[in-house]
Parts: structure tokens; sequence; C-alpha cells
């Protein structure tokens, strides 16, 4: 794609009777945005619920299996994962569900041309990558700035008309998780906040420490770089991903790079720390490297942070919340 030119879609645009089902979905359950109706449901389901994305409760569940050398892996789903889980669960939107699994993914340097097969594939790993986690970060049970659940509805239903991959994202993102753990989908997992990376990004430190070596899955080698300033003595490896987006004429017509990367890892990540910042392709790394014996954790626009770049309305927000500055995450204060 030359530099100023457009992308093109294979889903352009979205039937308005699609939008008006999601529409309507927020303004029949407005209580879906309430935090504490959420949480309520989470604990209710019979599920080990944290939604302080500030507590030290997943720091201490990673420690530990890291010290214990036991795989474990920590995944977060917001509205570009549940864009794949989404997929063809509703009959009344599937021209929306393709359209946002399609934006998701062509908004990632790793990306290919979408098809059928490619949804369908897709759509597999993340379901997979869910089964697979230990701890399951989701959206809904806390918020920076929250909002009466009716008006908060109707803003949502509002916008989701002119936001629609990223406004119907969060709203299935607390919809269809809520649903999975209401049918035992997620029995025995640990429920925890979306944003807990905000808060792993402080005490990486602690982690790092506590792994026999740390590597780094990002497109990122400047937190990288960064991190093994901060802690010369710790090995701290970099597996880098694409750097920049490849045109969309060139596109490949399959996902090849999931398993370029997955020939990479080492066979053997016992009491190893795998950090991963790569998107939507992050929950299936992580399921690999769990897989390989790795402690590994989707810590997502956290390596932002790591390398000193608040790209986020939320990394504001947060440190806003915290009483905190830049200089604190960067140092552990």
């Amino acid at each position: 794609m030359t530099e100023g030119q457009p992308e093109t879609y294979v889903f352009e645009t979205v039937p308005e009777h699609e939008i008006d089902h999601v529409a309507a979905q927020i303004r029949q359950e407005p209580h879906l945005l309430n935090e504490e109706k959420v949480i309520a449901r989470y604990r209710a389901a019979g599920l080990d619920t944290d939604p302080d994305p500030f507590s030290d409760s997943i720091v201490d569940r990673l420690l530990q299996a890291l010290s214990g050398r036991r795989p474990y892996s920590v995944i977060r789903i917001g509205d570009g994962e549940v864009g794949l889980l989404a997929l063809g669960q509703e009959p009344e939107t599937p021209t929306l569900d393709r359209f946002a699994a399609e934006r998701t993914i062509m908004n990632c340097p790793d990306r290919f041309r979408v098809n059928e097969p490619g949804f369908q594939r897709l759509k597999a790993d993340m379901a997979a990558a869910v089964d697979a986690a230990d701890a399951v970060g989701v959206v809904g049970m806390w918020r920076a700035a929250p909002m009466a659940e009716a008006p908060f509805a109707e803003s949502l239903a509002t916008d989701v008309y002119t936001d629609i991959r990223g406004r119907a994202g969060h709203w299935r993102s607390v919809r269809l998780l809520l649903a999975m753990a209401e049918a035992g989908r997620l029995e025995g997992k640990f429920i925890c906040s979306a944003h807990n990376y905000l808060h792993l990004v402080r005490k990486v430190g602690a982690l790092v420490s506590a792994a026999s070596g740390t590597i780094c899955i990002t497109n990122q080698p400047a937190a990288v770089a960064s991190l093994r300033e901060r802690f010369p003595k710790q090995r701290i490896d970099l597996m880098e991903l694409n750097r920049t987006r490849q045109p969309a004429g060139a596109l490949p017509d399959e996902p090849g790079f999931l398993h370029e990367l997955e020939a990479r890892l080492p066979d053997d990540l016992s009491g190893r720390l795998v950090l991963i910042g790569a998107g939507i392709w992050a929950e299936t790394y992580c399921t690999w490297a769990k897989q390989r014996g790795a402690v590994a954790v989707d810590l997502g626009s956290g390596f932002d942070l790591l390398g000193g770049r608040l790209t986020r309305k939320m990394h504001r927000k947060f440190l806003e919340t915290r009483g905190l500055t830049l200089e604190d995450i960067l140092t552990g204060r």
C-alpha cells in the first residue's frame, strides 16, 4: 500500500439492520454495563474473581508459577479478541462479525488477506487460547471513569453507529465472556480485569527476577532494550515481530506468520517468562508458550509503557487514577 492510500477491505460496510440489532441489545440489557452486577455474575458462576486491575493477585499467581516452574498463561479478551470469538454466534449479524474481525486483523503489522477458512481457523485458535488459559482478563469489571448504567447504555447504543467495531466489540466482550462463564466454559480459571497489564508493567521487575530467563515477543525492540538496561543481570531475549505493516496488495492468503513464530519458540521454556505484545495474535502465542512450559503473559500495549510512551487514553487515566507518573512505572515505584 502506497503511503496515504486507503486500505481496501473485503467487508466495506455493515447493514444498518445489523447495527440496529446490537443497539437494541444494549438498550435492553443496560445491567451489563454495571460493574458491580457483572462482578456478581462471575462470582455467582463459581469463579475466583478479582476485578481490581491494581491488585497483586495476578502478580502473586505468576510468581508462584515461576517459582514452581509450572506452566501458566494470562490472556486478555477485549474488543479485538472477541471479534474472533463472536464469529457466527448471532445469526442476525453475519456481516458485522466479519467486518469487525477484518478490521482488527488489518490493524496488525502481521496480517493476511482475510477469507472464510482463515476466519474460522482464527476463531478456533482464540477459543483454544481461552480453554488453555489459567487467567482471563475481561472487560466490564472495572472502568477508569464509571457511569450509571442507563446513560452509559444509551451513549454506547448511540455511538455504535459511528464506531461499529470498537463500541460493538466492547459490548460483546462483556456479554459473550459472561455467557461463557455462566455456561461453565471458564471453569477453574482466575477472572481478572483486562486492564491488569497496567499493573503488571509496574511489577515486571519482580517477574523478570523470578524467571530463569525472559523472552519478549513484540515489535518494540526499544522497550526490550529499556528492560535490559533496568535488569542487566537478567537474561532478556527479544523475539521480534514484523515492525511495519505489509501493503494490502502484497498480503498472503494464510496467516503463515503464526507458525513461523511457533517454530522459533524453544522447545523447553520451563521456568521462563514470556511477555507478549502482539495484538490479537498474543493469545495464540500464549497458548504455544505455555505448552512448552512457560509462564506466558499478554502484556499488550504495556510494551508502550515499558518503552516510555503513553499511546492510549487508558494509560493516562491509569496514571491519573493512581497518582503516578510514567517514571514511576519505569522504576516500579
